[in-house]
C-alpha cells in the first residue's frame, strides 16, 4: 500500500513538473515570476519528489522533473544550480515545517529520505536535525527584517534589490508567495522600532535618522510612533547589558553582538549572525566557542 501511494504520488509531482513546463512554454504567468522565485518553485519540485521518493531510483525521475522546470523557465546552472550539501539541509528542513505545520505523520521519515539523497556529507547531514527547523513563522520574519533593514539602508531607493533578496531569503526557507511578504502598517513600524533600538543599545551614535528612514522607506502611511530607547545605568554607572531575543543555540533573527559575551564572541567571527540571520552556522560557533547546548 506504501508502494503505491509513493508511485500515486511521484505520477502527481511528475504532472506537476509537465505543467510548469507547459506554462513555462505557453507564456502563461511566467512573466510575473522572478528568476529567484522560478528557482524556488523548481526547488520546490525537486524537494517534494525527493521527500516522497520510495527508492534511490526514483530519485532519477525527481532530478528530471528540476531539469525540466529550470528549462521551462530558462533558469542557467550558474544562477540555479542544484542544492549544495548545505542548501539541500535548508530546503529539506523547510519542507519538514511545512509537513509538520499540515499535521501530517510522516514528516520525520521523509526529512531522512530528503537528506539521504541530497545531501552527500555525512557531517552535513548527521547536523541537519528536525529540532533545528526554523519555523515558517519565524522564517517569514527573518525575511521580513531583512527586507526592512535594505530598504532602510537605501532610502528606498534601490525597491528591485531588497524586492530580489527578500525572494531569495523566502526561496531559502522553502517559503512560497502567499501568507509571506514584505511587512506594512503596524509590523512596518515594529520593525522600524527593532532597527531604531538595535542601533540605541549598540552605541552607535544618533539613530533618529535610521528610523525616518526606515519609516519613510516601509511604513510612509502608517503613522508610526517611535518609543525612545531607554537606557537602563547601574549604580557603578555602566549601561545594563543588552538583553539577547532568543538563545544562542536557538536558531532566529540576528543577535546584537552586546547581548552576551557568547553573542560577541561568535559575531567577531562571523559578522552575519549579527547583521542578517542568526542561522546554523552561528548556532554552531556557539556551541563550539560557549559551550552553550552541552548536556
Amino acid at each position: 500500500m506504501a508502494a503505491a501511494m509513493h508511485v500515486i504520488a511521484f505520477a502527481a509531482l511528475a504532472v506537476l513538473g509537465a505543467c510548469s513546463l507547459e506554462q513555462a512554454e505557453s507564456g502563461h504567468d511566467v512573466a510575473a515570476l522572478s528568476d529567484v522565485d522560478a528557482c524556488g518553485m523548481c526547488h520546490e519540485i525537486l524537494i517534494e519528489c525527493a521527500s516522497s521518493s520510495a527508492a534511490e531510483a526514483d530519485f532519477a525521475g525527481c532530478r528530471d522533473q528540476w531539469s525540466e522546470c529550470r528549462t521551462g523557465h530558462a533558469l542557467p546552472t550558474a544562477s540555479c544550480g542544484a542544492p549544495t550539501d548545505g542548501e539541500g539541509c535548508t530546503l529539506c528542513l523547510a519542507r519538514f515545517s511545512k509537513c509538520e505545520a499540515s499535521g501530517a505523520t510522516a514528516c520525520g521519515p521523509e526529512l531522512e529520505t530528503c537528506k539521504s539523497l541530497l545531501i552527500g556529507r555525512a557531517d552535513v547531514a548527521a547536523q541537519c536535525r528536525a529540532d533545528k527547523a526554523v519555523p515558517l513563522e519565524v522564517a517569514c520574519g527573518i525575511c521580513e527584517a531583512s527586507y526592512s533593514g535594505c530598504m532602510t539602508s537605501t532610502a528606498g531607493a534601490d525597491f528591485a534589490t531588497c524586492q530580489n533578496q527578500f525572494e531569495a531569503c523566502r526561496a531559502a526557507h522553502g517559503i512560497v508567495t502567499a501568507g509571506c511578504e514584505p511587512a506594512t502598517g503596524e509590523k512596518a513600524c515594529s520593525l522600524c522600532q527593532q532597527q531604531y533600538d538595535d542601533c540605541s543599545a549598540a552605541g552607535a551614535g544618533e539613530c533618529q535618522p535610521l528610523w525616518n528612514a526606515c519609516t519613510a522607506a516601509t511604513a510612509s502611511s502608517a503613522g508610526c510612533v517611535l518609543s525612545p530607547h531607554d537606557v537602563i545605568v547601574h549604580e557603578g554607572g555602566e549601561p545594563t547589558a543588552v538583553a539577547c531575543t532568543h538563545e544562542e543555540c536557538s536558531l532566529g533573527t540576528a543577535l546584537v553582538a552586546e547581548c552576551s559575551l557568547c553573542a560577541t564572541t561568535v559575531c567577531q567571527s562571523d559578522p552575519f549572525c549579527c547583521e542578517s540571520e542568526w542561522d546554523s552556522l552561528c548556532v554552531d560557533a556557539a556551541a563550539k566557542a560557549c559551550g552553550c547546548g552541552a548536556p
